[in-house]
Parts: C-alpha cells; sequence; structure tokens
C-alpha cells in the first residue's frame, strides 16, 4: 500500500520522532533522498516550528489522543 502512495508527499515516523518512511514525493517536495531522511529526526530534519514545546505536545496526544495546533 505505501508504494501506491509513494509519488505524494508521505512520510512516517515513530513517536519519538525518527522517519522510518520517505516518499519519493518528499523527495522531490524537500530535496532530501530517502536514505539521508530515513532514520533522521523529522522535526530537526525539517526545522519545523511548534507553537508550545513539542514535549507537552506529545504529553496532550499521550493522554488526550490528539493534539490540535499549527506547526510551520
Amino acid at each position: 500500500m505505501v508504494h501506491v502512495l509513494d509519488g505524494t508527499e508521505i512520510l512516517i515516523h515513530r513517536f519519538d520522532e525518527t522517519i522510518t518512511h520517505w516518499s519519493i514525493g518528499c523527495e522531490n517536495m524537500y530535496g532530501w533522498a530517502r536514505e539521508e531522511a530515513v532514520g533522521e529526526k523529522v522535526y530537526e530534519l525539517l526545522a519545523t516550528k511548534f507553537p508550545e514545546p513539542a514535549e507537552d505536545i506529545r504529553d496532550q496526544l499521550k493522554s488526550r489522543g490528539f493534539w490540535q495546533g499549527e506547526i510551520i
């Protein structure tokens, strides 16, 4: 199933932020090859900016099952 969606911008990461899948679409969009991205921390690689500490967001995910907000 993952290969069917490979042309789209899909990445999969573990709860610890480690990237486990990086599609061809992500390679095209972000410029990193799959070999460069898989195993990296997703938010470090993409230089993601959160409106609150990432640890607080993870705590909300664990306790409530979801988090709602905007990331850059």
